[in-house]
């Protein structure tokens, strides 16, 4: 899972931010008031909950479809 989410997040989140610098969205972006690294972080922490909402997606389907017993150890796969 952890394999899955790190790979579809860097090749995905690589080519769109490489489709957005071609289409001259990041250009664009950059006459608004904000800081780089503002930005940048605003990027990140929007793949960042794209994973997150794909974990657990997939933690809910192991459990429903495969009938895996997750039980206490749910926070600590979190």
């Amino acid at each position: 899972m952890v394999m899955f989410v790190m790979m579809n997040l860097l090749v995905f989140g690589g080519s769109a931010i490489s489709q957005k610098r071609q289409s001259g969205m990041i250009k664009r972006l950059a006459v608004y008031p904000l800081k780089k690294w503002q930005l940048v972080l605003g990027k990140v922490y929007g793949r960042f909950l794209l994973g997150v909402v794909q974990v657990l997606f997939f933690l809910l389907m192991v459990k429903w479809l495969f009938g895996v017993n997750i039980g206490q150890t749910f926070p600590l796969i979190l």
